[in-house]
């Protein structure tokens, strides 16, 4: 079985991912498992060491709303205005997504969906990989949740060259994700966010 290193220095980390290998990330909720939208092959590798679903895309973490905007098309005014509310936070927003975010970061009909985590030290590492990266839990898919480093690396043992320790994480609900196109708006999974509370923003701009 390959050791992880478990390593509370971001250098390494974001090293690690540039070359393709997989990392564990904190969070602002459960630990994640990272990888290089830049590496296909890295990507490829999480649905492998989740022994995730192939139907389903891979979100990605952004470090700004800047960097969203070369992933996605953000021609919806309920996007920006999502996003000035509720980002960094809770909140993944599936829009349509641009040609140069890999295929298995994208559903069926083209979409991507994008956060900006609640997380400085995540933020850090997200700016030193060029804004963004493919991450999902990091556990077993069907498994619980990890909330430490250790935990994690123990879930994915030998499937991943590093973890950032980044402390314990909060655990709680998963972020809402919601679905925009042009004026419309659809919840397609309830989490952190109540739904009225985002509705309740919206009506009040």
């Amino acid at each position: 079985m390959m050791a992880v290193d478990i390593t509370r220095d971001i250098n390494l980390v974001a090293t690690a991912l540039k070359t393709g290998e997989l990392a564990i990330v904190p969070t602002d909720t459960v630990y994640g498992v990272a990888a290089s939208l830049e590496h296909s092959r890295a990507i490829e590798q999480l649905y492998v060491a989740k022994s995730r679903p192939e139907s389903k895309p891979i979100p990605i973490l952004v470090d700004s709303v800047e960097t969203a905007g070369r992933l996605a098309q953000i021609s919806s005014s309920i996007a920006v205005q999502l996003f000035e509310a509720f980002w960094p936070g809770g909140l993944t927003v599936v829009l349509p997504g641009a040609d140069s975010v890999p295929e298995r970061c994208r559903a069926a009909s083209g979409t991507v969906g994008l956060r900006m985590p609640d997380h400085p030290l995540l933020l850090e590492l997200l700016a030193r990989c060029s804004g963004a990266l493919a991450v999902t839990s990091a556990n077993l898919s069907g498994d619980t949740e990890t909330t430490t480093a250790s935990a994690a690396t123990a879930a994915l043992a030998d499937r991943v060259a590093i973890a950032l320790d980044g402390g314990d994480a909060p655990g709680g609900l998963p972020s809402t994700v919601v679905a925009v196109k042009g004026d419309s708006l659809a919840i397609l999974r309830a989490g952190a966010i109540p739904e009225a509370v985002i509705r309740h923003q919206l009506q009040g701009r």
